[in-house]
């Protein structure tokens, strides 16, 4: 495995010696709408745009004066509410508000279901009649949920975070949770799914220098065929993370990556390349095996933190850490090109459309006085030509179909 992807990498470097993004000046990136106050895109794993590419969907926080959730798992949490958009940028409208999150680092991440369900912070929104289906509320004993990520229409995983040792009941029937740790859900249904076990969190503690009463369930991503899931535990008193890679079948321990270190998969900014190797940004961006080990580095030190993948695998994005601006890559090459415009301006979270057409990212200008959500057309510099309709992909490494020119 590790010989296959080193010898893809160095021959697509060979053929190709520089980047094609370098002849032509990077388009000028949109903000996807001038009339929020302060928006933020959904994380890195997941996409802003529906699976026919006609909508987009974005958080929009109506101001730090908004009253906080006085008590229950939310408490502290003022609202976050959820935008749609078309593609075109025309038809803003508020779907719903949720009290979940007000979308810090570890917030919630807006999924889309299909072109008609929207899930956020444990809810499922349809567009069509324009209503909350099902709701986990302040009176589930799940709460608070973690990060989210989809498999297809059927199965979405989620993790139970919990926090100061709050133990959940141990009973599986119906809408109740059992302890922290992760599941996975029927997100299509109408009605308040039933969560079903992968792995509890009780089962990982032994593998790590941290204590059950402290642990939190966080990231959580499947591979592409669903055979695999990549998991992170964080221990809140240490300030660490612990990655493992979990067997989806029955949840046990396919292999312990460690916590955080220097020259490591970083474990909670991470992309699935193939069903055995890990992309992953932060500090040391490259493709790692699944015991954490380096494969290929793909850049320089601290020049990739917050990473996605192009659909066919041939260009990534990342945002950088003195820099603060988004890069895009040829897949191979370190040569890179700045496509969010100037360095002051600080843009972060860049994920690609479901196509390659496009980058989203957030950031903020000095003619806008909140964050933004800020799309730029990079089709051009990457050959893509056309978006396949109606193809449903359900997030990275799934399937993902486009027509794309031979990269130059």
């Amino acid at each position: 495995m590790t010989h296959r992807i080193y010898t893809y990498c160095t021959c697509l470097c060979a053929i190709v010696s520089s980047l094609a993004v370098g002849a032509e000046d990077p388009p000028i990136p949109v903000r996807i709408y001038s009339g929020a106050k302060s928006q933020t895109k959904t994380y890195m794993h997941q996409f802003v745009d529906s699976p026919n590419g006609t909508k987009y969907a974005f958080r929009y926080f109506p101001g730090r004066d908004q009253p906080q959730s006085a008590k229950g798992p939310n408490a502290g949490a003022r609202p976050c509410e959820i935008w749609i958009c078309n593609s075109d940028l025309t038809g803003h409208y508020k779907a719903f508000t949720s009290p979940k999150s007000e979308g810090g680092h570890g917030s919630d991440v807006i999924v889309w279901i299909t072109d008609d369900l929207v899930y956020y912070a444990g809810l499922s929104y349809q567009i069509s009649t324009g209503k909350i289906l099902w709701q986990f509320d302040g009176g589930d004993a799940q709460l608070p949920l973690a990060r989210a990520a989809a498999v297809n229409a059927n199965r979405l995983y989620v993790g139970v975070r919990g926090r100061g040792g709050r133990e959940r009941p141990s009973s599986t029937e119906g809408a109740g949770a059992p302890n922290k740790g992760w599941y996975w859900l029927n997100p299509s249904s109408p009605t308040k799914p039933q969560l079903h076990l992968v792995s509890d969190m009780k089962n990982l503690v032994e593998y790590f220098d941290g204590s059950w009463e402290n642990a939190e369930a966080t990231y959580i991503y499947q591979n592409p065929s669903d055979t695999k899931l990549f998991v992170v535990v964080y221990d809140p008193m240490k300030r660490q993370e612990y990655a493992f890679v979990l067997n989806a079948e029955d949840g046990s321990v396919h292999s312990y990556l460690g916590p955080n270190g220097r020259g490591r998969c970083h474990n909670g900014h991470v992309l699935w390349y193939d069903d055995e190797t890990l992309f992953a940004g932060n500090q040391h961006p490259g493709l790692f095996d699944l015991t954490g080990n380096l494969i290929t580095r793909l850049a320089g030190e601290r020049q990739g933190n917050h990473i996605s993948l192009s659909p066919d695998k041939k260009w990534w994005v990342a945002d950088t850490y003195e820099e603060h601006v988004v890069r895009l890559y040829r897949f191979g090459s370190s040569d890179s090109v700045v496509i969010s415009g100037d360095v002051k301006y600080s843009d972060h979270h860049p994920s690609f459309s479901r196509d390659g057409r496009y980058v989203f990212f957030q950031g903020k200008r000095p003619t806008e006085p909140h964050m933004g959500v800020y799309r730029v057309d990079v089709s051009s510099m990457i050959g893509v030509k056309e978006r396949v309709p109606g193809v449903m992909t359900q997030g990275y490494g799934a399937g993902v179909e486009c027509r794309m020119s031979k990269a130059k």
